[in-house]
């Protein structure tokens, strides 16, 4: 599964995930240049016990939903949090990065952008699922009767005004 969580682990060239996560590397803690001219010390947090929550059959199953598309997908249990998958395709694999030319190859890949981890860097439309959540809101308040219209606000690509 390599690919399939080569977003999640990322790596010490790249995104950070939690390669940088597991050695400490906390974002928050990383001196700036200033403190490393002056001396300063800056404790970083070293973390040392995790919990994967990962579930190997959905990753797998979001992996193969993907195949031959650009996107993510993230998926939780709503009652605990837990991330039970989360995939951005193109991916990459951990073992390619390793080695430098390579890495920079992908990383200047600007077409594909597999280094780009979508689930975590890019902003999306809110699409058919916000639908869902409006017309549970509508009928929890009586209001299932009433029409609603949208004024086509978002500019993304194929977008028009629809009723709802």
């Amino acid at each position: 599964m390599d690919t399939a969580l080569a977003h999640l682990f990322g790596t010490d060239r790249g995104e950070p995930g939690l390669e940088r996560a597991l050695f400490g590397a906390d974002a928050g803690a990383v001196p700036e240049v200033w403190q490393i001219i002056k001396g300063q010390t800056v404790q970083q947090k070293l973390n040392k016990d995790y919990t994967l929550t990962i579930d190997q059959d959905l990753q797998q199953a979001v992996v193969e939903q993907l195949k031959g598309n650009h996107g993510a997908v993230v998926m939780f249990n709503p009652q605990t949090g837990e991330v039970l998958a989360m995939y951005s395709n193109p991916s990459y694999s951990l073992k390619q990065v390793d080695d430098e030319a390579t890495w920079i190859k992908l990383d200047n890949d600007r077409k594909e952008r597999p280094m780009l981890n979508r689930a975590l860097n890019e902003y999306y439309v809110p699409g058919s699922t916000f639908k869902t959540l409006m017309m549970y809101t509508a009928f929890r308040n009586g209001m299932e009767k009433t029409r609603f219209t949208t004024s086509g606000g978002f500019s993304a690509a194929g977008l028009r005004s629809h009723d709802y």
